[in-house]
């Protein structure tokens, strides 16, 4: 993780060179409608925000990376609220004032922009925050839409099993189970005309305030505690979790089924033991 942050980071700076080089000889995006001035002020506030979105990256890496908070929380929510946290302190304290200046450019003109001190809490405020809290991609995606940059092309899809293949993940409520609880996966053979039909999907019901607690932390009940476990497509499986009850006596679910899997599902079982 810390090398792909320090990679994106680096790649950003490349992309952004012949940006500066195009603002210093005149060339500004297609809103400063050919003001010099303009594309550079522009420019330059939102150049601020890619070094210190860079630094916060670099920084935030320790933490994120650090076995307990990996063990603890569950990644991409509890470091947007991390990462927002520390932009929020990072606007207020070098009193970072980009919307504010790119507003007043636009409004009053490049030179007449008046002087601005960042209100801890307002609108701009935190609309401040939110642009450095999206990272230097994101300061790269605004030069883009304001047309300092033209776009690139570049898939970006949410994580999916690759071809051929199934995640697979197993959620447990305990109710009577006391101890360890063991999961068991066995692949058994080759789909056949016999094997039951592929599942594609589960949809559970759950509630709001349960997903949005899954949403920061590990759920240590869970099998794998984030993502999927990968099994083969056009196969069959055995999915067995058992357990034991407070007098020693045997638990188990989804014992004495079996099942395949559609390309590229995502299946989550919910079991009570």
């Amino acid at each position: 993780m810390l090398m792909r942050t320090r990679t994106t980071a680096a790649v950003a700076a490349i992309i952004l060179m012949p940006a500066l080089v195009a603002a210093d000889e005149g060339v500004g995006g297609w809103l400063t409608a050919g003001n010099a001035e303009l594309a550079a002020l522009s420019l330059r506030a939102l150049i601020v925000l890619f070094v210190l979105a860079t630094l916060i990256e670099s920084a935030l890496s320790v933490v994120f990376n650090w076995r307990l908070f990996l063990q603890l929380f569950n990644g991409r929510g509890m470091k947007t609220l991390v990462t927002l946290a520390v932009s929020a302190l990072a606007v207020g304290t070098f009193n970072i004032t980009t919307v504010e200046t790119l507003v007043g450019a636009y409004q009053y003109g490049p030179s007449n922009v008046p002087s601005l001190q960042v209100e801890t809490g307002g609108l701009a405020f935190w609309l401040t925050a939110l642009i450095l809290a999206g990272g230097s991609s994101g300061v790269y995606e605004l030069l883009v839409k304001l047309g300092y940059r033209q776009p690139v092309s570049a898939e970006v899809v949410a994580p999916k099993p690759p071809k051929s293949k199934a995640w697979v993940a197993v959620k447990i409520d305990r109710k009577d189970a006391v101890g360890d609880i063991e999961i068991r996966l066995q692949e058994l053979k080759p789909a056949d005309v016999n094997s039951p039909t592929p599942l594609a999907s589960i949809i559970q019901p759950t509630s709001t305030l349960a997903t949005i607690w899954y949403v920061f932390f590990r759920d240590q009940n869970r099998f794998p505690q984030s993502g999927g476990h990968e099994v083969k497509v056009g196969y069959e499986y055995k999915l067995e979790v058992v357990g034991k009850d407070k007098d020693e006596e045997p638990l188990s679910a989804l014992d004495g089924k079996t099942y395949t899997f559609a390309d590229g599902a995502i299946i989550d079982f919910h079991v009570t033991l």
